[in-house]
């Protein structure tokens, strides 16, 4: 899965195919938790109330931690992975 992050404007925006995400970064105790404020796929917003995501990041032991679940209401998860980087 290929991702492209950009920081414009205080938020950050990610392409991921033909889906695209703007988010809100905020820390919250020792994680920093990504909120979504849109998401559009080929041009077209979507409501953000269709969709439950669930993700954060944080260190652990001088590792990059990171935990991402998305789903749509009423259907289920879409993807969910967890992982870390050194």
């Amino acid at each position: 899965m290929r991702s492209i992050l950009e920081a414009k404007n205080g938020l950050l925006h990610e392409s991921l195919g033909l889906a695209r995400f703007v988010f809100q970064l905020s820390v919250e105790r020792t994680q920093i938790r990504w909120t979504v404020v849109k998401v559009s796929v080929f041009g077209v917003k979507l409501p953000q109330g269709l969709f439950e995501f669930d993700i954060f990041e944080y260190d652990q032991d001088g590792h990059y931690h990171f935990n991402v679940k998305a789903g749509i209401r009423g259907i289920g998860l879409l993807v969910q992975y967890v992982g870390w980087m050194q």
